[in-house]
């Protein structure tokens, strides 16, 4: 019998032993990882927590990088002060897989707002060009859309503008589509063209923190447009050496038929300059004269052309003045070409500038002369062109057209 039951015991054991290894499956594939996430995968500076989740097949164990180790079941909540990648490792007796996911933390140890370091234009600049760019540099870097977004202004809207923003997102600078407006006028007192614009607290920096809202504002540059008359005392034709007239309703440039050889008559203007402030400079100058026509002789420009000049004959106009040494030679200021009759202009930028810059040497006063190359053809003829002096017509007399700036 004991050795009946011992073969028995034996046979059992093998039996069972076979029926096990029979149920025992190894996996054909290595594990599958459908999916592993984090939330959220942006913190502020500082950190905080993330719940990492996965999703996987066919795994026997799982674990995590970074000092996490095993895990089970679908997720875990781990805290981070730093940007973070995570590895996650399912493994099975045919092998392992990986898959990574990772964690941005915002630059920056501590949680202060953003501030604003500069912006250009300054608050309350004053005179500024119709071409600018605001410019507004930012102590860190912005989220651009939020910080876009903020920008009010009732002057300048939004849609009136483009956003353009550094590499480091902390430069924003704001362009406007069109020209800015400048305020025009006729007398420098004008009130400028004011810009207003604000931030409100929606800008945020990368970590969400908000921006404290701000507004500033600058103003553009004043357009003067003036005309100013030539000074009746100081405006008149000079015969010769001997002698001028400030008096007369015209003004003449040529010869006469009595005149001796080498005389002849002369024009002279002068503006005053006083109502202008120190510094301007003139964008544009255009002395403006009205020419009535030619006296006697149908053929004055047998003189040649007729020619401006820029000169300095100071607070009256005398016989000495007929010969003043000239400042600038202006060009060709009347010709045959030139209309009968009519309003004849010239540009005299250049020489506004510079009497403006030398203003109080010269009283502040613009000076000119007209005269013609040959002073005296002697053919016993009068060879004449007359303008209307400042002793003329109103609306006829002679003016300069200025144009200039202002902040």
């Amino acid at each position: 019998m004991s050795i009946r039951f011992g073969t028995l015991a034996l046979l059992l054991l093998i039996l069972t032993f076979s029926g096990c290894n029979g149920a025992t499956t190894t996996p054909s594939t290595k594990p599958t990882i459908t999916s592993f996430t984090a939330s959220p995968s942006n913190l502020p500076a500082g950190g905080g927590s993330v719940t990492l989740s996965w999703n996987v097949k066919a795994a026997t164990s799982l674990s995590i990088n970074n000092s996490i180790g095993d895990v089970t079941g679908t997720s875990k909540t781990v805290n981070i002060a730093s940007s973070t990648t995570f590895t996650l490792t399912a493994t099975n007796t045919s092998g392992t897989s990986q898959q990574s996911t990772t964690v941005t933390v915002a630059l920056g140890t501590d949680m202060r707002p953003p501030t604003v370091i500069s912006i250009d234009p300054p608050p309350g600049a004053k005179g500024v060009k119709d071409d600018v760019s605001i410019v507004i540099t930012f102590s860190e870097a912005m989220n651009q859309d939020a910080t876009s977004a903020a920008y009010s202004s009732a002057d300048l809207p939004a849609s009136e503008v483009t956003f353009g923003w550094n590499t480091d997102s902390t430069v924003l600078s704001i362009k406007p589509k069109d020209y800015l407006e400048y305020a025009a006028g006729d007398k420098p007192s004008i009130d400028p063209k004011f810009y207003n614009f604000s931030f409100t607290d929606g800008g945020k920096d990368l970590a969400g923190n908000a921006l404290d809202p701000f507004n500033s504002f600058f103003t553009t540059l004043k357009v003067i447009v003036i005309s100013i008359y030539a000074t009746p005392e100081l405006d008149g034709d000079c015969y010769g050496t001997t002698g001028c007239d400030t008096t007369r309703a015209s003004l003449d440039v040529g010869d006469l038929a009595t005149a001796p050889i080498d005389s002849g008559y002369r024009s002279f203007l002068s503006f005053d300059l006083t109502s202008i402030p120190t510094g301007v400079i003139a964008d544009e100058a255009k002395l403006i004269i009205n020419k009535e026509g030619t006296n006697f002789n149908p053929d004055p420009y047998a003189l040649g052309d007729m020619l401006l000049e820029h000169v300095d004959f100071g607070d009256s106009l005398k016989g000495d003045d007929y010969d003043t040494p000239i400042l600038a030679d202006l060009g060709i200021f009347d010709s045959a070409s030139e209309p009968e009759t009519g309003y004849l202009g010239k540009d005299v930028t250049p020489a506004l500038n510079d009497d403006l810059a030398n203003a109080p040497a010269r009283a502040h006063r613009s000076q000119y002369r007209l005269r013609f190359p040959i002073e005296n053809n002697d053919n016993n003829a009068s060879d004449l062109v007359t303008f209307t002096s400042s002793d003329g017509p109103e609306g006829q007399r002679p003016f300069i057209n200025i144009v200039y700036y202002l902040p």
